[in-house]
């Protein structure tokens, strides 16, 4: 049974996925009429990471200063045992983020003075206010013969969880528990979960003594990571022709495959030099042969003084998410800002693909980049006819020497993009790809193409095994390239007893509709037992989707499972960033050797009708090297003439697309046409090779059924088009396997000995397939293909995404929450404390809610859309709301330094002391303050005058601190009037005194 299994064997080092670093600015021209650039500090992107800048370091503390994410200014302290100083955490191996420039902190792991034991001692970090999920870099925990263990907890003594970001070695350096880390010359990066305001670190020496000499450490915030699909087919520019002015060159559309022109202006250095790209450190797109320009960052002749100097990219036709290879932006001395814009002067928002120094090649705002001596890949968010580039030299002048840039124009984007089940064709699985005794770690695709960390806690044996998900009996979406993590279902080292035993496992960002995937769940005799709960101990709901015996395999209460031999899938009901699996022995005990796990993303799935009168092509047999030719039927019986060309290869086999589990529909004696997926005769190369399907009258959402798309060494893509080069969207209405034959971007089917049915949507005469070669060429041999008509068009849940705000930082309370979805669709928005938001999508398929309140720091929102054809996936989005008002409102005092007041005529001044923020106005009450009315022309008054005021009428001034401040209102001036205070004059005359 399991005993075939590999055991423990070695372990690899840990070689950590690659966390893509956020942001980087997309210059953007605003050629505002006084020169300036537009940032919006709303649209905050971010990029990278802020590092504590330590200053002063004692024998018992160290100070330091931290920028959050914000730009708000936060203190830093530790108390404990410190050296000195440390040198910046710099191995790219080891740390994510590393830096060449910010400092540490060193450490002796013991109380001052050295004394002897093992510990615990203490170190605790204050932060002037609370950060949410920093990250800590730690040099040299524990040595070769002395192991070290750092527990982490809050002020008030709760454990605090984390998960490793990185490692050089996780055999050094691994999590033993959810909040402890040990090490024995150990190094990383691990980032806490929560906001914290006080870390205290508890060190515990596992073996050895407090010789250990030290170890360095430092703390940070980080932005959210983005992943990005691989690009195994980039298209550059080909640069032609430069003068001083002007450079010209060619570019491949990434959607339709045809070349657009580009003309840069602006002042240039030179062209070509091929190869200066080729750096995986520094550049996500690399290549030996792309050219490059080279641009002088001011105006030409050479002149002084900081710019704005102006370039400008023209397209003869707008590209998909173009990208920008950029080096040497900046100098060590010289910082450059790029400011982004289209051709409507609206700002041209982008994002960081790759760096090799975020701290050199920083992102600003959403399209504002600036660099010193910086590297690194950005990618457009659009499609822009023109990227206007406005350069400011924010430090230096124009000796900076030049930048040079490339332009890509054909690479998958890193956004979720419109189109029929976008970016998922069934479900995307958890890759693992570091293995320790006591930690896994992995990435996961969620069904927009955004990727998370996955990281496990817990006893674990080994990964990479695939082919243990492929029974269809048992497990939902079977799989037979998914591979899977195998755990102990016990304490390590191997104890006795029946638990529970503890796993933990961490998503970087919520997922909804999670799988799990689980393989051998207890044995013949011994019963074992899943309990999932959330990091706060709730239950986690899940529901049984697939399992080949419902007894081995099953649900007990809410969130409980339990197996013996027992195999299934599973989805969680809810979702979820922390699992808590609490290991049980109900018979039994730990001599259960292991169970197979993995995780995965179910994709909104199409609800394919029967097709019970399809109409299928009936090919001829008279087909050339270049062209077939078929008759078939459209849906009111007519014969529509069907012309296929392109390498052909034959036509003809009835009855090859009989299976109903592979294809549908299916039918029996219709023939099919084998295609070449390559230029004739055989050509060396990747394509694209063109095949064009027409019909001499339209036919309306018709099938392809298509056997072989691609093999074993070579992975294919069809990429449909209309004779405009516009895409056609599709779905898949059947396949045998998700994994090898996989839609992508609504228009883009990917093979790999794959096989399928898929349906174009609309009304159709031409459809053009672009052939592309993304692995191998073109010795694959061919691909059939058998088209039919006349079945009803599937329908979708609809499709729904949280656009914004979206990984950024706010400065209100209230932001409006919007994104796309399917037209017409309910969409319902649930925010903090049962808030909910219902709107409705527009008929270009877009929504927003405004009436969601939310509290300083970070804020999680969710979504979910609906239709008469179902409901779509929930829909995430993170940010966070800034302090904006970092200093509250305060009213003040009023003061009155006049004498008493006459109750028929007075005139006085009043002033205001003691406030904090500006007047906005004043105002005044003539009933005892129930109501008050503004007195104009007072904003920014501290002092009023009045006159003949009424008896107890009040004054008061309105005040506002700025941000998103509450008005504050001063103490209020009571005026007190009598007719004693009036003065008289009198004259005395015959018969009396008058007045």
């Amino acid at each position: 049974m399991k005993s075939s299994l590999p055991g423990r064997g070695s372990y690899a080092f840990m070689n950590r996925i690659r966390a893509i670093v956020w942001a980087w600015v997309w210059v953007v021209m605003g050629l505002f009429a006084n020169g300036t650039t537009a940032q919006a500090q709303a649209d905050i992107r971010c990029s990278g990471a802020n590092l504590v800048n330590w200053t002063t370091v004692t024998a018992s503390s160290a100070v330091g200063s931290l920028t959050a994410l914000d730009g708000t200014p936060i203190s830093v302290t530790g108390t404990g045992s410190m050296l000195a100083l440390g040198s910046p955490t710099s191995s790219q191996a080891a740390y994510d983020p590393y830096t060449n420039k910010a400092n540490s902190v060193n450490l002796d792991n013991a109380a001052e003075p050295q004394v002897t034991g093992t510990g615990p001692f203490i170190y605790t970090w204050t932060f002037s206010q609370a950060v949410t999920n920093p990250f800590m870099n730690i040099f040299s925990l524990g040595n070769a013969g002395v192991k070290i263990r750092y527990t982490f907890k809050d002020g008030a003594g709760n454990p605090v969880n984390f998960t490793i970001r990185k490692t050089d070695n996780s055999q050094t350096f691994y999590a033993s528990a959810a909040n402890q880390l040990e090490g024995n010359e150990g190094n990383g990066t691990i980032q806490f979960q929560g906001a914290i305001s006080t870390l205290r670190i508890e060190v515990t020496y596992l073996s050895g003594s407090t010789s250990e000499a030290f170890t360095a450490v430092t703390f940070g915030v980080r932005c959210p990571d983005v992943s990005f699909a691989p690009c195994p087919a980039p298209t550059i520019v080909d640069w032609q022709s430069n003068t001083a002015g002007q450079a010209i060159g060619t570019v491949t559309d990434n959607v339709s495959g045809n070349p657009v022109s580009v003309t840069l202006t602006g002042s240039i250095v030179n062209i070509g030099f091929p190869g200066e790209f080729n750096n995986t450190t520094n550049w996500d797109i690399n290549s030996t042969a792309g050219e490059r320009v080279a641009i002088d960052n001011a105006a030409e002749p050479q002149v002084t003084g900081a710019g704005p100097f102006l370039y400008t990219w023209t397209l003869s036709s707008p590209l998909r998410q173009p990208i920008f290879n950029i080096s040497s932006l900046g100098s060590t001395s010289i910082r450059v800002r790029y400011t982004f814009f289209d051709e409507n002067n609206e700002p041209l928002t982008f994002i960081v693909r790759k760096t090799n120094d975020w701290e050199a090649f920083r992102q600003l705002s959403g399209h504002v980049l600036e660099g010193a001596e910086g590297n690194g890949t950005i990618q457009f968010d659009g499609s822009p006819k023109q990227i206007r580039m406005q350069v400011t030299y924010i430090t230096g002048s124009t000796a900076e020497n030049f930048t040079s840039i490339q332009l890509v124009g054909s690479c998958p984007a890193p956004e979720p993009q419109d189109g029929i089940n976008g970016k998922c064709n069934g479900a995307n699985f958890a890759k693992w790809t570091n293995v320790s005794p006591n930690s896994v770690v992995g990435t996961i695709m969620d069904i927009t193409g955004k990727g998370s960390s996955i990281v496990g806690a817990g006893s674990m044996i080994n990964i990479n095994y695939t082919g243990y998900f492929n029974n269809a009996s048992a497990y939902y979406l079977p799989t037979r390239y998914a591979d899977r993590v195998a755990i102990d279902n016990a304490a390590e080292p191997q104890t006795s007893g029946t638990g529970p035993f503890l796993y933990t496992w961490t998503i970087s960002n919520p997922i909804s509709n999670l799988l799990m995937y689980v393989y051998s769940l207890g044995q013949a005799g011994k019963r074992v037992r899943y309990t999932f709960t959330d990091a706060s101990g709730n239950p986690i709901p899940f529901t049984v989707l697939k399992t080949d015996n419902a007894t081995n395999f099953a649900k007990v209460g809410s969130n409980q499972l339990e197996g013996e031999e027992g195999n299934g899938t599973i989805r969680f009901d809810v979702p979820v960033t922390v699992i808590r699996m609490e290991t049980t022995y109900l018979t039994g005990n730990t001599s259960e050797f292991w169970t197979g796990l993995t995780f995965g993303v179910l994709c909104p799935e199409a609800q394919v009708q029967d097709c019970p009168t399809p109409r299928f092509a009936a090919w001829s047999t008279t087909a050339t090297a270049s062209q077939a030719t078929a008759t078939m039927p459209d849906a009111q019986g007519n014969t529509v003439n069907v012309t296929l060309k392109g390498s052909i290869i034959n036509t003809g086999f009835p009855n090859e697309f009989a299976n109903t589990a592979i294809w549908n529909p299916v039918q029996a004696n219709s023939n099919r046409v084998a295609i070449d997926n390559a230029a004739e005769p055989q050509v060396t190369g990747t394509g694209p090779f063109s095949y064009s399907l027409t019909f001499s009258s339209t036919v309306k959402d018709p099938i392809l059924n298509i056997y072989s798309l691609g093999s074993a060494g070579a992975q294919v893509k069809y990429t449909f088009t209309d004779a405009a080069g516009s895409p056609l969207q599709f779905c898949v209405r059947k396949t045998d396997s998700w994994e090898t034959f996989h839609q992508i971007d609504g228009h883009v089917l990917i093979g790999q000995e794959g096989n399928g049915s898929i349906q174009l949507l609309g009304t159709l005469s031409d459809v053009r397939i672009g052939v592309t070669y993304l692995t191998g060429s073109t010795a694959e041999f061919y691909t059939t293909i058998q088209l039919c008509n006349n079945c009803s068009t599937p329908t979708l849940p609809p499709s729904l995404t949280i656009n914004s705000p979206y990984n950024v930082v706010v400065n209100t309370t209230n932001p409006p929450i919007s994104g796309t979805a399917t037209a017409g669709a309910s969409v319902t928005v649930n925010g903090p404390n049962g808030q909910s938001c219902v709107t409705t999508a527009t008929a270009a398929g877009s929504w927003t809610c405004t009436s969601l309140t939310f509290t300083v720091g970070s804020q999680t929102v969710t979504a979910v859309a609906s239709n008469t054809a179902g409901t779509s996936t929930v829909a995430i989005a993170s940010f966070t709301v800034a302090n904006a008002c970092p200093n509250l409102s305060v009213g003040g005092s009023t003061t009155y330094t006049g004498g008493a007041l006459c109750n028929t005529t007075n005139a006085g001044t009043i002033t205001l002391t003691g406030q904090t923020g500006t007047v906005v106005k004043w105002q005044t009450s003539t009933n005892g303050g129930t109501n008050w009315t503004d007195i104009g022309n007072t904003a920014g008054l501290t002092q009023i005058s009045f006159s003949n005021a009424q008896n107890n009428q009040q004054f008061r001034a309105v005040v506002n601190a700025g941000g998103s401040c509450a008005d504050a209102n001063s103490a209020p001036f009571v005026t007190l009037t009598s007719a004693s205070a009036c003065s008289v004059d009198c004259d005395v005359k015959p018969g009396g005194i008058v007045k």
